[in-house]
């Protein structure tokens, strides 16, 4: 079933217990690849159980997110994927939605990491960018350990523009552990 795209956009604010070490300890995770990804401060995680996959996957597109990604890294960015080459999948959708991916990123690099999706979805949807609807979800991970999870379904354009307030607010301890929605109309978010 694919969900038509609305003028709405879902944007959630909620307490998260996910963190870099519970997506690295994952059993699919190998020990040699464990250490690699500890190195980093952006990992791009995996769908699990999505669908009829018994297997962790990613959204199409993902390789070419992390190498965009990995080309920047002089912005401090130290970007990994959790999964080794041989079990690497994709998964595609024939949908209204571009599925981004899911993010857990350091508080540090949250603001970057927000910039540079920004602009892989302005180079890589040039033509369609008003009209983009994405999915993002974004951990970040403070240096107490606490984490945030941010889940944004909407346009493109606004992406941006209302992830770094959020991004500030969680940096600066504004925003409560109560879940929070974005200010535009709320719409349920399919999974």
């Amino acid at each position: 079933m694919t969900q038509e795209p609305t003028n709405e956009t879902e944007y959630i604010v909620e307490e998260s217990k996910e963190t870099f070490s519970t997506w690295i300890d994952r059993p699919y995770i190998p020990n040699e690849l464990k250490t690699q990804l500890f190195k980093a401060n952006v990992l791009i995680v995996p769908r699990e159980g999505f669908r009829e996959h018994s297997e962790p996957v990613f959204p199409t597109g993902t390789e070419e997110l992390l190498n965009f990604l990995r080309d920047n890294m002089d912005k401090g960015i130290v970007p990994d994927i959790c999964s080794t080459d041989q079990d690497y999948r994709e998964f595609a959708l024939h949908d209204t939605w571009i599925i981004i991916g899911s993010f857990i990123v350091t508080s540090i690099v949250a603001p970057i990491i927000v910039d540079l999706i920004s602009e892989y979805i302005k180079k890589r949807w040039t033509s369609k960018e008003n009209h983009t609807n994405i999915k993002v979800e974004l951990t970040v991970v403070e240096k107490d350990g606490h984490a945030s999870r941010l889940l944004y379904e909407g346009s493109a354009n606004d992406f941006n523009k209302s992830v770094k307030p959020t991004l500030k607010s969680l940096a600066d301890k504004n925003v409560d552990t109560q879940p929070i929605v974005g200010t535009q109309p709320k719409k349920e978010i399919s999974r």
